[in-house]
């Protein structure tokens, strides 16, 4: 019975369709020439003028910006339940960040994160009390990911010897959101020197991959990995792999960790961040020093050579995800939140 609308701050994009397929109105606003001049107040007064015509009983702001404009806007509007998201977006550190931070947090009853570690981050960095915060973990579709038809084994086409562990990371490469390809590059090397068979897939594009591919041919692994881009495939990438490994120092969470627990992989994580909370550390995942190629790379041969322990991890961290972060609890979650 819930009547829900979406508005776009910065403008039309590839999403409006699949947006619209799936029932919701969509209204878009391009304030991107006011943010770049560091002018909140014209999009606040815009916005909180449509949404005086919408009449809604409650507002949830995503990510930075549209928490900064949406809040206030909806404040303005006479909006009873204002609720703000910030997913991670810890590149935004300047003065001006902050001190909009501060003051938005007074608009709503509630800021949402997905980790304690992000929840920790936002109360140190961005000065936002702590009896704001609530942390409500990301849930995946787990029922629509297990009954994906996942069939065939993509070994064949990546050219790798039978007995090959594969390892597989995914992310962007770009300079801003760095996901640290290269400490992944690095521990492969480090373990194939032991004498390990250990190869790499890395699913993802951006201005970094001249880099890292330049990397694993000084290292002398470019035999024993694959750059694959951009994939719509990730799951049946992962499917056709024995382990999966994060590099990233600081992520928020990490959705892609739990899509390979659901896959049946191991999954390696820093000490950092979101992840480790994620599993349960020797029990359904297992951490290393953030950053650390020389741990990971222990790690990572602590797996290859223990059948029975990646077997364990594996079904254990798989039935963790399964139970731990399945999309329909945390609609739950969510919903028990905004109504309180």
């Amino acid at each position: 019975g819930l009547r829900q609308s979406v508005v776009c701050i910065f403008g039309d994009g590839p999403l409006r369709t699949d947006i619209e397929a799936m029932g919701f109105s969509v209204h878009v606003f391009d304030f991107k020439k006011s943010i770049r001049g560091r002018n909140l107040f014209t999009g606040i007064w815009e916005l909180s003028s449509h949404v005086r015509k919408t009449k809604p009983t409650h507002v949830l702001c995503h990510l930075t910006w549209s928490r900064l404009i949406g809040l206030p806007a909806a404040w303005l509007a006479g909006v009873p339940l204002r609720f703000g998201y910030e997913h991670g977006d810890i590149y935004l550190d300047s003065l001006f960040i902050k001190v909009a931070n501060f003051v938005s947090q007074f608009f709503a009853a509630n800021i949402f994160v997905c980790s304690q570690a992000l929840g920790e981050w936002f109360h140190q960095k961005q000065l936002v009390q702590k009896n704001k915060i609530r942390v409500i973990y990301y849930g995946i579709e787990v029922d629509a990911i297990l009954k994906s038809d996942l069939s065939g084994d993509l070994r064949k086409e990546w050219d790798f010897a039978s007995d090959t562990f594969l390892f597989c990371c995914a992310g962007t490469m770009g300079r801003g959101v760095n996901k640290r390809f290269d400490v992944c590059l690095r521990a492969v090397a480090e373990a194939r020197v032991t004498g390990a068979d250990i190869g790499l897939i890395i699913c993802g594009d951006g201005e970094l991959r001249a880099e890292l591919e330049t990397l694993s041919r000084e290292l002398k692994i470019e035999k024993y990995v694959r750059f694959l881009g951009l994939r719509r495939d990730v799951l049946k990438v992962m499917k056709s792999c024995q382990g999966f490994c994060h590099s990233t120092p600081f992520e928020a969470f990490g959705l892609v960790i739990v899509e390979a627990m659901l896959m049946g992989l191991p999954v390696i994580v820093p000490n950092g961040g979101g992840p480790p909370e994620i599993i349960e550390d020797g029990v359904s995942g297992i951490k290393y020093e953030s950053l650390s190629y020389h741990d990971l790379s222990k790690k990572m041969l602590v797996l290859f050579h223990n059948q029975g322990l990646r077997s364990e991890i594996a079904s254990r961290g798989k039935a963790r995800a399964i139970e731990k972060y399945d999309i329909k609890r945390y609609a739950n979650e969510l919903m028990k939140l905004v109504r309180a």
